[in-house]
């Protein structure tokens, strides 16, 4: 973007009224998503990686439990084994989720 161009993006928003008074409106939220139209694939995307982030970080924690009350308190060697597998794994996925996530948040971040 050239200086013009960011003293025009500047200027529309100092004297945009609803961005000025603190409210927003109609035309305004029409005019964001008309820019956001190109990104709606990066978007999708982006929206699923983090649903899919945030059901990994709660599913870690509720296997904990099974381990201790099955597997530890037990002393059943296989089910703590298999459970600490699982969580480990859920690990590396929520820790590569979230990757590819901050990947889209920025490609969406710098394109608009």
């Amino acid at each position: 973007m050239s200086g013009h161009a960011n003293w025009e993006a500047y200027r529309s928003f100092a004297t945009n009224r609803p961005t000025r008074k603190g409210g927003v409106d109609g035309a305004l939220v029409r005019r964001v998503f008309t820019y956001a139209r190109p990104y709606r694939g990066v978007i999708a995307i982006y929206v699923v990686t983090l649903v899919f982030t945030s059901l990994l970080s709660v599913a870690q924690p509720l296997m904990i439990p099974r381990l201790v009350d099955q597997g530890i308190l037990k002393g059943n060697a296989g089910v703590v084994t298999v459970m600490a597998v699982l969580i480990a794994l859920l690990a590396v996925v929520d820790a590569g989720l979230g990757l590819v996530g901050r990947y889209f948040s920025s490609r969406i971040g710098e394109g608009l």
